[in-house]
């Protein structure tokens, strides 16, 4: 399942808000969970733009949220993006997510 977000150039502060889910379309259980990781790629670099730590909401529910830092999307263009959870044992990445950052009009 393909996620597409819409943001602005340079604006940061707020949140991006995830439902996961597995492959039956049931929610993702974050319990136990050791760290969740944004990570964002500018399409046409080859290596991570940026990546910070994301915020549990209801790990039952499998919600979650980054809070967009500064200088997460300082280039207008298409991101690739994924979210990484770390278990104990494992780690489960959810890709398909792509985030066209629309460039801001000088003033």
């Amino acid at each position: 399942m393909e996620t597409q977000i819409q943001v602005w150039q340079g604006d940061y502060g707020y949140s991006l808000l995830f439902t996961l889910l597995d492959a039956q379309g049931n929610p993702f259980d974050l319990t136990d969970n050791t760290g969740l990781t944004f990570v964002g790629q500018l399409a046409q670099f080859t290596q991570t733009s940026f990546s910070g730590a994301m915020v549990v909401a209801d790990p039952t529910a499998g919600t979650c949220a980054y809070v967009v830092g500064a200088g997460n999307f300082s280039m207008a263009g298409q991101y690739n993006a994924q979210i990484r959870i770390a278990f104990v044992s494992e780690v489960v990445t959810f890709g398909n997510i792509q985030v066209n950052v629309n460039p801001k009009i000088p003033y």
